[in-house]
């Protein structure tokens, strides 16, 4: 369901259909240097939105518990753009482009 927000692969077309090219890693390193997001340690880093962003509802963060043999058990989560998060993206990228 769209309410929970898009995932970041998805928004990265929205903005190229907006004119905006960036790629998911560009993206991914423009959050991270806007302090959006930070990579989380572990046994599979990942992408983290800052809990403040979650709060405000730029983000929706999903966490899945997973089971692996040669893991063991760890959580992935998978974030989300909000409809207010695109909006502030957009707004911000457009004017740096």
């Amino acid at each position: 369901n769209n309410a929970g927000g898009i995932l970041i692969r998805d928004y990265v077309k929205v903005l190229e259909n907006a004119g905006i090219k960036i790629g998911q890693d560009k993206f991914f390193s423009w959050l991270n240097l806007k302090g959006y997001i930070y990579r989380q340690k572990g046994v599979k880093p990942q992408w983290v939105p800052y809990k403040q962003f979650v709060e405000q509802g730029l983000f929706r963060v999903r966490e899945t518990p997973v089971s692996s043999p040669t893991n063991g058990d760890f959580i992935t989560i998978t974030m989300r753009i909000t409809g207010k998060g695109q909006k502030n993206f957009y707004e911000k990228l457009k004017e740096a482009v």
